[in-house]
């Protein structure tokens, strides 16, 4: 009787609080693979203690719910996935399960292995671009905003990219600026005589920045001929790296 009087006298202290700051601290920035696993390994080590098992959880989920940063979608989905709508907790009702699915759903809408959000957005040029009826072997989509040093960084990787894949290549690039400032983005494209097809999505009537999780820029997508998404990168040296990869594979992105 004590063991439990104690055990639940410390949910109404900052302990548990402070205890689980810590723990995300510790963890934050380091990648989501290991974010998943300390997670676990914090949840498994409370799991008989119910009470605080659960409020350990419930901070968790709602913590990466809302704590924009790359890689905190995945974190979500994961603990979204394994600890609500497979385990199907007992205390919650089974309409706030499927809300907590269908979150994990989007958040995790654009990751390896998932068929990537369709969208339909306005070029530079006044017509409009639908993502899956482009008819390509692979596409590459470029998040990027106006005035990011880092996104003009990745632009002229991008460049160098496209030029050494050269015209024989079938890999198309879709380059979303997210910015809403029309007159800086068509001058960049104008300056910079940008090859590829250059969309945007001012008013966010797609839901793209929450279906492909763009909380910083520049972020690429590669897509294969299915438009499933088998690479994802985000900032310019990451970007970077898998353009180098995609190049030393040059061959396999050739038209046949």
């Amino acid at each position: 009787l004590l063991y439990y009087s104690t055990r639940f006298r410390l949910l109404n202290t900052p302990i548990i609080y402070e205890t689980t700051r810590r723990h995300i601290a510790k963890t934050i920035k380091k990648g989501v693979s290991v974010i998943n696993a300390e997670n676990d390994r914090y949840l498994k080590h409370i799991e008989t203690q119910p009470e605080m098992h659960k409020y350990v959880l419930n901070y968790l989920l709602n913590f990466y719910n809302s704590f924009y940063k790359a890689g905190m979608n995945q974190a979500f989905v994961h603990i979204a996935t394994k600890y609500f709508v497979e385990a199907k907790p007992s205390y919650m009702s089974s309409s706030d399960i499927k809300a907590i699915g269908e979150r994990a759903k989007i958040l995790g809408a654009s990751e390896v292995g998932q068929i990537a959000p369709d969208f339909t957005m306005e070029t530079h040029l006044g017509d409009s671009v639908t993502l899956h009826d482009m008819d390509s072997k692979y596409t590459l989509i470029f998040f990027w905003a106006t005035g990011c040093g880092h996104c003009e960084d990745a632009t002229e990787h991008l460049l160098n990219f496209n030029a050494e894949m050269g015209e024989n290549s079938d890999l198309s690039i879709v380059s979303v600026n997210t910015r809403d400032d029309k007159k800086a983005w068509l001058e960049y494209i104008e300056e910079n005589a940008l090859p590829w097809t250059n969309v945007w999505d001012p008013k966010r009537t797609t839901n793209y920045q929450t279906l492909y999780y763009i909380v910083s820029t520049p972020i690429v997508v590669l897509l294969d001929h299915n438009k499933k998404v088998i690479a994802k990168r985000v900032g310019d040296p990451n970007i970077s790296n898998l353009l180098d990869q995609l190049l030393s594979q040059k061959e396999t992105y050739l038209k046949q």
